[in-house]
């Protein structure tokens, strides 16, 4: 349990690229059985983080068999419906994501919601999309209230507004979407976009 408790922790901080973290590798010469949430949760992001979206799918579904606990169900099914959408696989990450909501809206954090009103508008559901950006937003401003950095907050808002903004245009809303746009900070917004294109493009 200490050797898995080890390896779950450093694959953990390597996932979220902690100074000096390197991919820890497993000592498969032992007799350890690797069983929990933690790891396999741990597996299915590294994988996610370089591109291996159908193992990341494989990890995460054998997480699922282990917890019952709603909001850690609506984490794990947010990750394969994400990994489903980065293989293209539109209706499948869709289906994913409705099921998420199952396990209680106020158990997604505002990434999660604002990636629901991504892939809405690339399937043409622009109700759908404003609808959760709306909510992604609501839930961003209590995530900041609970601590979120300042940074990473005009980050992610630039992100929901831009989903905001792209359904309003849909929905022929064009008050709305100006609006939108100029609450906008773009700072570091989109690396390699020059924010005077991004104006002149919208």
């Amino acid at each position: 349990e200490k050797l898995l408790d080890g390896y779950t922790l450093l694959l953990m901080a390597f996932n979220e690229e902690a100074e000096g973290a390197v991919r820890p590798t497993w000592p498969y010469g032992t007799k350890c059985t690797r069983s929990g949430l933690h790891w396999l949760r741990a597996e299915a992001v590294c994988a996610f983080n370089v591109g291996q979206y159908n193992e990341a799918i494989g990890w995460y579904q054998k997480a699922l068999a282990t917890t019952d606990d709603p909001e850690l169900l609506g984490s794990l099914q947010q990750g394969i419906g994400t990994s489903h959408m980065y293989l293209n696989d539109l209706e499948k990450a869709h289906a994913w994501y409705v099921k998420s909501l199952a396990n209680g809206e106020e158990m997604l954090s505002s990434i999660s919601l604002s990636n629901m009103a991504n892939l809405a508008l690339m399937l043409a559901h622009n109700e759908d999309a404003k609808i959760w950006s709306e909510m992604a937003e609501d839930r961003l401003l209590s995530e900041f209230k609970e601590g979120m950095s300042a940074p990473e907050f005009e980050k992610t808002m630039d992100l929901v507004l831009l989903n905001h903004m792209l359904a309003a245009f849909e929905l022929d809303d064009l008050d709305a979407a100006p609006s939108l746009f100029n609450r906008m900070t773009l700072d570091d917004f989109l690396p390699g976009l020059g924010v005077s294109y991004f104006n002149a493009a919208f």
